[in-house]
């Protein structure tokens, strides 16, 4: 998809700018497909090189369900919604 590219640059600039633990939220999100889950993975990769922890916020619905028919919620630490303390995002956007 065309916002994938756009999407890799955002994630891999907030990756690099951010410290500790990361968390993408992914509540307000229509779509993912394969070429999301790409960019999502890619950002773990980075993350785990600096052995820091991922998080992502992904109620049930559509886009879980993406994460589980692909294999991918075994992979990521899913959350249903934002635990009490944690801040909106990590990087500062959504």
């Amino acid at each position: 998809m065309a916002t994938a590219p756009a999407l890799a640059e955002r994630l891999e600039a907030a990756i690099r700018e951010s410290t500790g633990p990361f968390v993408i939220d992914l509540s307000d999100v229509d779509f993912l497909d394969s070429t999301g889950l790409r960019v999502l993975l890619r950002g773990r990769g980075l993350l785990g090189r600096e052995d820091r922890p991922l998080a992502v916020i992904c109620p049930h619905g559509r886009i879980r369900r993406v994460f589980e028919l692909s294999g991918l919620s075994t992979v990521f630490t899913l959350y249903g919604e934002r635990p009490d303390g944690w801040p909106r995002s990590t990087s500062g956007a959504r």
